[in-house]
């Protein structure tokens, strides 16, 4: 089990292409220890990041985009 997380994770970033690719992982490692499943094909869509900032505590923190929505934490709960 820890071979096929490994490998998964090796998949990134899991979209377009490589979305297709992790999902072939799966179905072999499903398929290899005879696990039934149905596939349910759909289409998506990831939007192309122009630019994304992070600040926290008011510093400038470099990151990556993740196409989520600006907004803030009020109670602090996941600052250190």
């Amino acid at each position: 089990m820890l071979d096929f997380i490994k490998i998964l994770c090796r998949i990134s970033p899991r979209f377009g292409k490589k979305e297709t690719e992790a999902a072939e992982v799966i179905e072999h490692e499903l398929s290899s220890h005879k696990i039934p499943f149905h596939k349910q094909p759909f289409k998506t869509a990831v939007p192309i990041c122009i630019k994304a900032e992070l600040k926290a505590e008011g510093r400038n923190v470099p990151c990556l985009g993740a196409s989520l929505i600006s907004g803030s934490i009020p109670d602090g709960k996941y600052c250190r």
